[in-house]
């Protein structure tokens, strides 16, 4: 399994999540409806780094942060650091079971 920043587990957290929404017909993509405390659970991460790095994004005028909300204002810069392949999404989170005919 490759290391992953706190910043891309998190971009592709975030990002999985705007196309999930998106593909459902649930939202835009651009708002959601998440707080730090979501994103350090689901990223194994602490509170403390994601708001790092959320700060760091807002700074880059990437996101805009609202309690409770995460509006994405450069969907194409969060999909960079994400990856945008879904091989890119399976390689972070998925490794194959070791194969039995070795």
């Amino acid at each position: 399994q490759p290391a992953l920043d706190p910043a891309e587990l998190i971009a592709r957290y975030c990002y999985g999540l705007a196309l999930a929404l998106v593909r459902c017909g649930r939202g835009s993509g651009s708002e959601l409806a998440l707080n730090q405390r979501d994103i350090a659970l689901a990223t194994g991460l602490t509170r403390e780094t994601v708001n790092r790095t959320l700060r760091a994004w807002a700074r880059d005028e990437m996101i805009r942060v609202q309690r409770g909300r995460i509006f994405v204002d450069r969907p194409e810069a969060l999909a960079e650091l994400a990856g945008t392949t879904h091989e890119s999404f399976i390689k972070s989170y998925w490794a194959p079971a070791a194969s039995d005919d070795a």
